[in-house]
């Protein structure tokens, strides 16, 4: 053991150390100063060893490489100078990361968004794990760390606005490889192999000596002292452990949403019953590089579609507008550990005919981001099970609304 720390640690082998962080709470791997001055550490450990080439940066959580910053951090940054303070201790360490004698290697598997990202472009090479969840980019994350400073090679203007598949930040050139989980110990190693033969940092682009990196970091300092942070919504459940691991779900309605919710479920190995709509299509998500064409095959055989919607069945199961009516119905046929999610606007009409009203809750979808609503009857651990599922097929949940008492409700 080269380093270790309450969070991360290092291993070392034949010129080659493996640098693994893990840290707790929602999203994956959240980041603060602290933790990224934790990372830094380990790093002056490693610099400080001449044995080492090759500096490996990866994720100890299955879950993703890191989903953003830890809003606890966030929220204690009341000045501006603790906005300044914040962005320039993490510029200081990734440039001590950029800057270090040794080749850095980011492995990155699932999502790699906000401050995860720039922790990734401050390392000389950047290898990636395919999937439906490897998201790539800044998206509404606020940037303070370098990262768009150091978005300079090829398409990473471009880049920097959207997000991405780990295949397609690939194709634009900001990751060097991406490859699916089957070949992903076998692409490390033959990228490490090759490096090793010639363990030289990158050079920078001719173009990039004409840059002023240090005013470009200072107005990226300027930008996140300026932004309005806001506060976390104190209604969000933690979603690290739902009550029980979802095996299957059920969708009753022909709406878009519903196709959309089949296919996310569908990738990660859900088991999907619809009622009411064709099944799920995989090809965009083929043509993005989220799924192979195999996976797509293996995907698309855990979809059913059922004739009746009272045979669907599953840990969750969720009715859209279009199919409210067959709500109450649904409900009787569930075994008792089951939730059913329906429009907020149909729990009055639901819950008059509920054997269990405690695990019928409101859910309603707003693009890629969902409200739920609970009501006075409502089991604790509904609500955060269902928080839980929808955030790991990659949707916001916004918060928890609570609705009238049931005796309210079946009275209206």
């Amino acid at each position: 053991m080269l380093h270790e720390s309450e969070h991360v640690r290092v291993h070392a082998d034949d010129g080659i150390a493996t640098l693994w962080f893990g840290f707790p709470g929602t999203p994956v791997n959240p980041l603060s100063a602290a933790r990224l001055r934790e990372v830094g550490s380990a790093v002056e450990a490693v610099r400080r060893n001449p044995a080492i080439e090759i500096l490996v940066v990866r994720s100890s959580k299955p879950g993703g490489f890191c989903g953003g910053f830890d809003p606890a951090a966030l929220q204690s940054l009341v000045t501006d100078i603790d906005a300044a303070a914040f962005a320039a201790t993490g510029q200081r360490v990734l440039t001590a990361l950029r800057e270090a004698p040794f080749v850095s290697v980011a492995f990155i598997h699932g999502p790699c968004l906000g401050p995860g990202l720039e922790l990734a472009l401050a390392c000389d090479h950047r290898l990636a794990v395919t999937g439906p969840d490897a998201w790539v980019g800044f998206g509404d994350q606020p940037t303070c760390w370098g990262g768009r400073s150091r978005l300079t090679r090829g398409e990473g203007k471009r880049f920097a606005l959207g997000r991405w598949t780990a295949r397609e930040a690939a194709r634009l050139g900001v990751f060097d490889k991406a490859f699916c989980e089957r070949r992903a110990k076998i692409e490390l190693r033959a990228w490490l192999d090759s490096v090793q033969r010639l363990p030289r940092k990158r050079k920078p682009l001719w173009r990039e000596w004409f840059r002023n990196e240090s005013a470009e970091l200072a107005a990226e300092r300027r930008r996140f002292r300026a932004l309005d942070l806001g506060e976390p919504d104190p209604q969000l459940f933690d979603t690290l452990n739902p009550v029980q691991p979802l095996t299957s779900v059920g969708l009753v309605g022909n709406g878009l949403k519903i196709r959309q919710l089949a296919g996310e479920f569908a990738m990660r190995g859900i088991r999907v019953g619809m009622c009411g709509s064709q099944a799920c299509d995989f090809t965009d998500a083929i043509r993005c590089g989220r799924l192979t064409p195999l996976e797509a095959e293996q995907a698309a055989a855990r979809v059913t579609i059922h004739p009746d919607a009272e045979t669907v069945g599953g840990d969750l199961v969720y009715v859209d507008p279009s199919a409210v009516s067959a709500a109450g119905f649904v409900e009787r046929e569930l075994p008792p550990r089951a939730i059913l999610a329906v429009p907020p606007s149909a729990l009055p009409r639901v819950l008059r005919l509920a054997i269990r009203p405690g695990r019928v809750i409101g859910l309603e979808f707003d693009d890629d981001s969902a409200t739920l609503t609970s009501h006075d009857d409502s089991t604790a651990d509904a609500p955060a099970a269902v928080a839980g599922w929808l955030t790991d097929i990659g949707c916001r949940v916004r918060g928890v609304r609570q609705a009238l008492p049931v005796r309210s409700l079946v009275t209206v």
